[in-house]
């Protein structure tokens, strides 16, 4: 789950106006404009679409309720709904990227281990929180050896942690580039490595949308702009980046300056089983239910429209 900003806007597909009955027909994509992870959509919403979309703030909650036929969030999100709707489908890896906690030296942390009895923030039940987990046990760690604090709204994290209110953040970009443009010298940057928290930030879609042939074929279309915005990012970002910058809110030189943590795969990633796998585990354990089975879990992947899209993106 991803916190708003104040400043991204709804966006359409292209800039012509559309009238009521296209609009109608559009597809109703949910998602936070204010990532960097949402890059290759932005991309795919300027260049010319054969089908048109209407961009909102929110999440796979809104594919749930019915406000949205597509939506964008990190595997932890899609773990936590597909139980009260198990039709949720992951369609497409949009982007992948690399978690970090960002720290104060002042505090005497220097590596993950240093971070027991240490004060550290977190949004609870996001991929943040599960990171956080994650490098804990890279050095034989549990979130009990730390003191978990709950900030609200997210925004206020970079500034308990520049007033020493806390001693660590653990957050997604560009969360950390601020706090090292206000906290200076005093910051520093822990990863765990291989053994670290790598975010799948995933297209998700019904399984009950994807049944009507009609709007099938519009969601694999739009699939196939996002595979090309892959491609395109990925060859030469930077021309890219000041539509980012529009789109997000977030400046051009914190989008430069993280944007060696991301990757863009525009495919469906071969670990993202053993992903969801390894972290059903902890997501069941929060919500107090029994864990889902690795069977079950591969029934909220579809290969199918990604296979289909790619047979009309224009690769190459």
């Amino acid at each position: 789950m991803r916190a708003p900003r104040p400043t991204p806007l709804p966006m359409k597909a292209d800039c012509a106006e559309i009238d009521p009955a296209r609009e109608a027909a559009s597809l109703r994509f949910s998602g936070n404009t204010a990532t960097i992870e949402m890059s290759p959509v932005v991309v795919a919403l300027r260049q010319p679409n054969p089908v048109p979309v209407i961009m909102n703030w929110g999440g796979i909650w809104d594919i749930t309720s019915g406000k949205a036929d597509l939506a964008t969030n990190g595997e932890t999100q899609l773990l936590r709904y597909s139980i009260a709707d198990p039709d949720l489908r992951i369609l497409l890896t949009v982007a992948e990227d690399s978690y970090r906690v960002a720290a104060r030296k002042s505090a005497g942390i220097h590596s993950i281990a240093d971070l027991c009895g240490k004060r550290v923030t977190t949004p609870l039940d996001t991929t943040a929180h599960w990171c956080l987990l994650k490098l804990l046990r890279t050095a034989n760690l549990r979130e009990t050896d730390v003191v978990l604090v709950a900030i609200e709204p997210w925004q206020k994290q970079i500034e308990a942690l520049a007033k020493g209110d806390v001693d660590a953040m653990v957050m997604w970009e560009p969360d950390p580039e601020v706090a090292r443009e206000i906290i200076g010298d005093d910051i520093i940057f822990i990863n765990g490595g291989k053994a670290g928290y790598r975010e799948l930030f995933n297209l998700h879609a019904s399984a009950k949308a994807l049944v009507d042939p009609v709007k099938r074929t519009e969601i694999v279309k739009f699939v196939a702009s996002i595979i090309n915005a892959s491609e395109r990012l990925t060859l030469n970002p930077r021309e890219s980046f000041p539509l980012i910058s529009e789109s997000s809110g977030i400046a051009e030189n914190h989008i430069a300056a993280a944007w060696s943590d991301f990757s863009f795969p525009g495919k469906i990633t071969g670990n993202l089983l053993d992903v969801l796998e390894e972290q059903e585990i902890w997501v069941a354990d929060r919500q107090g239910r029994i864990p889902r089975s690795r069977s079950d879990l591969a029934g909220l992947i579809d290969e199918n429209v990604y296979k289909d899209a790619l047979s009309e993106a224009r690769i190459g």
